[in-house]
């Protein structure tokens, strides 16, 4: 038979939450990373959690609402009052979203899926070069290459002027491209 070929997929914070069908997810991966690249600094997890509530309150401004500096303020001392209370040298997800949900959402969620959207990001990973891949990827990877086409690798943007009535080549590479619009 064939030889077998294993490959890895980039991972995506929006692929990772439960809320987008991974029922093994990791609740708000990009609220989990910015806790994990804290090390357990206390100190460091706080600035983690006043980065992304100044964010909040710009994406709440951004969609209409109040949200001002004062409010993100109070949000975050409230976080950490509530991690105090129960001895926690710093604001978890939980005192996160109970602080949002008293000053930003006046007691319910704040408006939209700002919160969402913040807490779960749009990180998306690399894969390191030579990795495994297996699939389409690297098939039109090799065709692009064959044809002498820009791939996801090559620098910038190049125009092409193709001529597929009088080159062999061009009509090859109209033929690829057609099909790939299709894709």
């Amino acid at each position: 038979g064939s030889p077998v070929v294993t490959s890895l997929v980039p991972y995506a914070f929006a692929l990772l939450d439960p809320r987008s069908g991974y029922p093994a997810g990791i609740r708000d991966p990009r609220w989990q990373q910015a806790v994990l690249d804290a090390g357990g600094d206390p100190g460091r997890i706080r600035d983690a959690a006043a980065r992304l509530l100044t964010e909040l309150c710009r994406e709440i401004r951004a969609a209409g609402h109040t949200a001002g500096t004062g409010e993100a303020i109070e949000t975050l001392r409230l976080a950490c009052d509530l991690a105090t209370l129960r001895g926690l040298a710093a604001p978890g997800r939980g005192e996160l979203l109970e602080a949002v949900t008293s000053v930003l959402g006046q007691g319910g969620p704040p408006p939209g899926r700002v919160l969402e959207t913040v807490l779960v990001g749009t990180d998306r990973g690399r894969l390191a070069p030579g990795t495994p891949r297996s699939g389409l990827g690297p098939r039109v990877e090799a065709e692009l290459a064959s044809l002498r086409l820009p791939g996801p690798g090559s620098a910038g943007h190049r125009e092409v002027r193709l001529s597929p009535l009088r080159s062999a080549l061009d009509a090859r590479r109209e033929i690829l491209l057609q099909r790939l619009k299709e894709c």
